[in-house]
């Protein structure tokens, strides 16, 4: 195949991902205003940020629903784990600037 007949599959490809990034980027934002409201809920009732049980119990689900997706569940639960620990992060600054 010439580089001719690649260049526009590659980027459309490339476009795409782009397209998913961004998603996922919003995605990602919207996931972190929620545990921002979250960490103002626990303040108030006295309960921790970090609940190991509850990320127990999301993983364990993710992990389900990865059966269909070609993803490794090791490198599943490796980004969930940032994404759990970026919200606790989050959660904490949230809970330090709320008087």
């Amino acid at each position: 195949m010439s580089d001719n007949q690649n260049t526009p599959t590659l980027t459309s490809k490339r476009e795409r991902i782009s397209q998913i990034d961004a998603g996922i980027l919003s995605l990602l934002d919207e996931r972190m205003r929620l545990a921002i409201d979250i960490a103002q809920l626990k303040k108030e009732t006295g309960k921790d940020i970090e609940d190991l049980e509850r990320e127990t119990q999301l993983l364990s689900e993710i992990l389900k629903q990865n059966r269909e997706t070609i993803l490794e569940d090791d490198r599943v639960a490796e980004i969930w784990r940032a994404i759990f620990k970026l919200s606790k992060d989050i959660q904490e600054e949230a809970s330090n600037n709320v008087g």
